[in-house]
């Protein structure tokens, strides 16, 4: 929307359908400060977009990684120079980059596998510690009941013992 747009519509909306040389100025003021807070705001939802995307990073390791004068790595970009050292270089460049791009396939594979090992060890856990609830409630059981009866308390505690040592490891 143009200034005029902006002031035409001010305009309109007014019951005598004019407005003064001021409240034009106003309005002019009015539409500069609306486009500036606009475009700000724009401006700061493309630089959070950007942030969380992790472009930034994504673009800085890329240049990290790969110099400016290496050709993309399709085989039918790649055409000899006629230089065979610079040949060499970047035909090595690019066979580089394929074996990054396999490494990273395999990286991505083995962050996947911790992913879902570490959820099978946290239910593990849980498992064990209800285990452990259910074993003590069950030794308190056994404890009143056979409160004259020292060697199976003994047993119980013992066993007890056992199995909170191979829970610690």
């Amino acid at each position: 929307m143009s200034e005029q747009n902006f002031i035409d519509i001010a305009k309109n909306a007014t019951v005598n359908k004019s407005i003064s040389k001021y409240e034009e100025k106003c309005l002019s003021k009015l539409y500069s400060k609306f486009q500036q807070l606009l475009e700000d705001a724009m401006k700061s939802d493309i630089d959070e977009y950007i942030e969380k995307s992790g472009f930034l990073e994504a673009q800085e390791t890329i240049s990290r990684t790969i110099p400016d004068n290496v050709p993309t790595s399709s085989a039918a970009a790649w055409r000899p120079s006629g230089d065979p050292h610079q040949d060499m270089k970047s035909h090595e460049a690019e066979n580089l980059m394929k074996c990054n791009e396999m490494l990273q396939d395999v990286v991505d594979e083995q962050v996947v596998k911790i992913q879902c090992l570490k959820q099978d060890i946290a239910h593990k856990r849980v498992l064990t510690h209800q285990l452990m609830k259910t074993l003590t409630n069950m030794q308190e059981d056994f404890m009143k009941l056979s409160s004259n009866n020292s060697s199976l308390q003994d047993l119980i505690v013992e066993m007890l013992s056992f199995l909170n040592r191979d829970v610690k490891k």
